[in-house]
């Protein structure tokens, strides 16, 4: 049958648990954003300033997170339970290691890195974002520890129990994010105090599903601590270049960012709605992103080189089918759904007009977030950060200038800069994976 496919039985096992995450995180995390909303002005200010910096941190830990999966994934397909076992345990000791070194050195460099971010005169705005970034920063190394041993289990076909941590993670923060902010009055410092909670939660359970009841690896704390440096190597060869990326991607997103923002309130406000609701085109993105990891690691891993090509061309298909469906719908109703964030009519019409120009964005970004991962576990990785680097600060920052302040385009030229930027990375994207070199290199 030729739908056979699509039906898959391991590829079901692993997608709709994944699936079932996203949606329940995405559901918990609208809640707990209303509830941060109800903060002070003054508060809420220093959260944003803080989350973007904190986004870079997080981008930087990309190497640690993607290159462990990657490698999980191709020795597992390779069917060697011990070396799985050792690979599990060098992430875990990475995490432990580079989580702590970057708490130690943002938590010294805090009261500098806060007043640079905010670059504000504002007390109380310094006060309260120093409070949240130093509480954020504590429980770095525990996000880092749940996001790499959460990413091993996926990577060896395992998500259920990725599903089920995440969806009691969020669980317990919206529980304490209700608990310290909403009742108790906390402000910023429940909010972070709220993520540690979480965030400890999370590398509790992802430790303990790795160490219990697994079938393709054994992992023990005690002797994941021994350092194994071929493997380290291993790892940081296929995670450095996509840290590189990563951290790009994210400073010219803060620039591109500024230079809407610098555009005036009206146009700043357009801007934002549009980009909330183009966040939850991102689903089916995230999904593939995560399945290609997995299902076309371990496949080559097998040296099965048909099925992975199989795989490749499956996900991006019903990613890419999921993702227009979804991008078209929000496009449709963009007015009404506008107006859940803005009660300005003006800003909420441009807003809603733009959303059908997202759809590029949708289109785009599917095409990169179900290719990139594949060509990452096949080890292309320097090719990936080039091509990334490329079209970011080539294509895209200087497009964003000329069509928002020089062709005088507003809002419309920042989110059209970023799809033809997107564009010239999908087309190297697509001769790449279409060359097929990817199949037989070695990582």
């Amino acid at each position: 049958m030729k739908m056979h496919h699509w039906s898959d039985s391991p590829t079901l096992r692993f997608t709709a648990p994944v699936i079932a995450e996203n949606m329940a995180t995405t559901s918990i995390n609208m809640v707990v954003s209303s509830i941060i909303g109800g903060i002070s002005a003054s508060a809420l200010a220093g959260v944003g300033l803080v989350n973007s910096f904190l986004n870079v941190i997080t981008a930087a830990a990309a190497f640690l997170t993607t290159g462990a999966a990657v490698l999980v994934a191709r020795i597992a397909g390779e069917g060697d339970e011990r070396e799985t076992s050792r690979a599990v345990g060098q992430a875990f000791l990475l995490a432990v290691l580079f989580g702590v070194a970057i708490m130690a050195i943002c938590e010294i460099l805090s009261a500098p890195i806060v007043k640079l971010m905010m670059n504000s005169s504002d007390e109380n705005v310094l006060r309260e974002g120093l409070i949240y970034y130093r509480t954020m920063i504590a429980s770095f190394p525990l996000l880092l520890i749940a996001n790499t041993m959460g990413g091993a289990l996926r990577a060896t076909g395992d998500a259920a129990p990725v599903m089920r941590g995440m969806i009691v993670m969020n669980l317990v923060q919206l529980l304490c994010v209700w608990l310290f902010v909403g009742r108790m009055g906390m402000e910023v410092a429940g909010a972070g105090l709220a993520h540690g909670v979480c965030r400890l939660t999370g590398a509790g359970l992802m430790i303990f599903a790795c160490a219990t009841g697994h079938r393709k690896f054994r992992f023990r704390i005690r002797t994941a601590l021994k350092p194994d440096r071929a493997l380290i190597k291993r790892i940081s060869r296929l995670g450095i270049p996509t840290m590189t990326e990563s951290v790009s991607v994210q400073l010219a997103y803060l620039i591109a960012n500024s230079m809407a923002m610098g555009l005036g309130t009206h146009e700043a406000g357009v801007y934002q709605v549009a980009n909330t609701l183009n966040s939850f085109t991102s689903l089916p993105q995230s999904i593939s992103s995560v399945a290609v990891i997995t299902l076309v690691g371990q496949a080559l891993g097998a040296k099965n080189y048909q099925r992975a090509r199989k795989l490749q061309r499956n996900v991006l298909t019903v990613a890419l089918i999921c993702s227009m469906m979804l991008a078209t719908a929000i496009a449709a109703f963009g007015f009404p759904l506008a107006g859940l964030y803005t009660r300005d009519a003006s800003v909420q019409a441009e807003s809603a007009r733009l959303m059908w120009l997202m759809t590029g964005f949708a289109l785009f970004g599917t095409i990169l977030n179900a290719n990139d991962p594949v060509l990452r576990t096949a080890g292309d990785v320097k090719y990936v950060m080039a091509y990334t680097m490329f079209s970011v600060w080539l294509v895209r920052l200087p497009l964003t200038y000329l069509m928002a302040y020089v062709l005088k385009w507003g809002a419309f030229g920042v989110q059209l800069a970023n799809i033809l930027s997107l564009a010239v990375r999908a087309a190297f994207d697509l001769c790449r994976i279409h060359k097929g070199k990817w199949l037989f290199l070695k990582v």
